[in-house]
């Protein structure tokens, strides 16, 4: 018998590519605000850019609201 893939592990790693990627390239976002706009620009809906960045959804969404109100 098989064993199920360990999706979480390959999650969290693939998470942490992300964060090296985000702030190692050459156009690497350095704040956390840089860092949820770049893959807020991906596509990706806030509490998956919470999870990669290992904030709380509230945080993403507070950052995004800040941005629309021009306090950012």
């Amino acid at each position: 018998m098989r064993a199920e893939p360990d999706w979480d592990g390959i999650t969290r790693r693939l998470d942490i590519m992300i964060m090296l990627l985000l702030e190692n390239g050459p156009e690497g976002a350095s704040s956390t605000t840089g860092k949820i706009e770049k893959l807020l620009s991906f596509g990706l809906t806030a509490s998956e850019v919470a999870r990669i960045i290992g904030k709380k959804p509230n945080y993403v969404t507070a950052v995004i609201s800040g941005k629309k109100a021009g306090r950012g």
